[in-house]
């Protein structure tokens, strides 16, 4: 399993050695980080790095520009002025804390509901790039039946 299935239970870990270990080992998130809020994440958890694997292997190198751009304005956007300033400072949890989470997320929703077009280009291409990313999910696992099928007899392919 990689990618979204890992991801809380890899922020959990995180988390947790992060508490159990000594502050001057480092701990090295791992396992779902597609975006900037997803590398953001792990590093309140208590990450002081990161490691990008499907999201490499399926957008290629470009994705580390993208993730670095989305990070720097989740840092922004959360008052931070450095990756440093962020890492493990993961707020337990409480009810006011959501219900500012969730006001937060509403008054976001509601701003960009009213930007227009630019907003339908942005989620058709997303839908787009789900859909690609479906057909290639579907064609590796097709290719890994396939070659298991030959490996234990089950197919036999003509040379």
């Amino acid at each position: 399993l990689s990618a979204p299935a890992v991801k809380y239970t890899a922020l959990a870990n995180v988390r947790q050695m992060r508490q159990q270990l000594k502050p001057e080992i480092d701990v090295v998130g791992v396992g779902g980080i597609e975006s900037g809020t997803d590398a953001f994440l792990f590093l309140l958890c208590g990450a002081t790095a990161v490691q990008v694997g499907t999201c490499h292997w399926k957008e290629g190198p470009k994705c580390f520009d993208r993730i670095c751009d989305e990070l720097k304005q989740v840092l922004s956007e959360k008052g931070y002025s450095s990756v440093q300033n962020c890492i493990g400072k993961l707020k337990p949890w409480s009810k006011e804390g959501a219900a500012l989470t969730r006001a937060a997320k509403k008054k976001q929703s509601n701003a960009t509901a009213g930007t227009g077009s630019a907003s339908n280009t942005k989620a058709t291409s997303s839908s787009d790039a789900s859909a690609i990313n479906w057909i290639v999910d579907v064609v590796l696992v097709v290719l890994v039946a396939i070659l298991l099928a030959e490996k234990y007899g089950l197919l036999s392919i003509p040379e």
